[in-house]
């Protein structure tokens, strides 16, 4: 009986309080059943609850012999109560190879010489704009330093959104596990420039 109280509350403060949609508090994403918890709805569940968290990098790996350099983090979020007691944890991991990262998605028209004198190599996809369709290259990230520290927020939010499903009572069964940052790859409107004659297809 106390669970269905604690599920119907969630239930309760998730439809008056978080919003909905698949950039906000929680989202029904594309072939998955459940809605899933977003950062943001975590971040408000954490503070109605009155919970705090800590993060620990459990491991950090830059491997300089891979090309591109392999860079990794996995770490251990762990939630406590208001009283300070430890709740649960949950790893998160992120790495510089998921495509997300290791690519870099580049319209035609933004090409420098050197991608123009590969762009017929590498993988390439068809969109539509308002001025016709163009075409979008995928080339290597080149200095996957400078996402460090993304790939170890992103490891983070992995873990932090997991530790509070389990945390909050009944927030397992309302929102399956974060599936946000697999929905979003080379999702981002690349705009056009006014002119791009020799550029279109």
């Amino acid at each position: 009986k106390r669970a269905k109280q604690e599920y119907d509350l969630l239930v309760q403060f998730t439809e008056s309080v978080l919003e909905e949609g698949i950039d906000k508090d929680y989202g029904l994403i594309p072939g998955v059943k459940k809605k899933c918890l977003l950062q943001p709805g975590g971040i408000a569940l954490k503070s109605a609850y009155k919970f705090t968290d800590t993060c620990e990098i459990i491991q950090e790996i830059f491997d300089v012999t891979k090309y591109p350099v392999y860079i990794a983090y996995t770490v251990m979020v762990h939630i406590y109560s208001r009283s300070g007691t430890h709740l649960c944890q949950h790893p998160g991991h992120c790495n510089s190879y998921e495509d997300k990262y290791r690519y870099r998605w580049i319209p035609q028209w933004k090409l420098n010489d050197q991608q123009k004198a590969i762009k017929d190599h590498v993988p390439f996809e068809t969109k539509k704009g308002k001025k016709g369709e163009f075409k979008i290259y995928r080339f290597d990230e080149e200095n996957p330093y400078t996402q460090a520290n993304t790939i170890l927020q992103m490891a983070y939010k992995r873990g932090f959104l997991g530790a509070m499903r389990h945390a909050v009572p009944g927030a397992s069964k309302l929102f399956t596990d974060s599936v946000e940052d697999t929905t979003k790859e080379h999702k981002e409107e690349f705009g056009e420039p006014e002119e791009h004659k020799e550029d279109q297809i």
